[in-house]
């Protein structure tokens, strides 16, 4: 890794390389930190990162103003039309990390799959994950 001037595009998780093996390892050790807080599931024996941080990473912090702005400017950018199947306005909310997910009614919907709670995102190398606590399921994934 070369020093800080030297880098000409500072993007967000731009410098972390790792296996997918380990990225999984990660998004495991995460779901589980987490249910262990909203569930009976035993805490991960080696804590890497405090309860409230792991909590922030799958609660929503956006307005409902927000919100919907966020679905905007989303369509916008991937040029998508207002009847994309993704989501609706307000159906995806932003935490401390990573888009959290919160279909109407809770349900999944045809054509996007995830339930209320899920969490993920993806990566400018085409990596996509999604952690489900409802399902006790994370995925990474490459999407070429």
């Amino acid at each position: 890794m070369g020093r800080r001037e030297e880098i000409e595009y500072p993007a967000g998780g731009g410098g972390i390389y790792s296996k997918t093996s380990d990225y999984a390892l990660l998004l495991q050790y995460l779901l589980q930190h987490y249910l262990s807080l909203t569930s009976s599931t035993p805490a991960p024996s080696n804590k890497i990162l405090s309860d409230k941080s792991v909590q922030s990473i799958f609660t929503g912090t956006l307005s409902k103003t927000a919100l919907n702005g966020l679905s905007k400017m989303y369509k916008s950018y991937w040029s998508l039309p207002d009847d994309h199947p993704g989501f609706k306005d307000g159906e995806v909310d932003w935490s401390t990390a990573v888009a959290v997910y919160q279909p109407e009614n809770g349900e999944r919907r045809e054509g996007w799959g995830r339930l209320a709670g899920s969490v993920g995102w993806g990566g400018a190398a085409g990596t996509e994950y999604w952690m489900d606590p409802e399902s006790g399921i994370a995925v990474c994934a490459l999407c070429l």
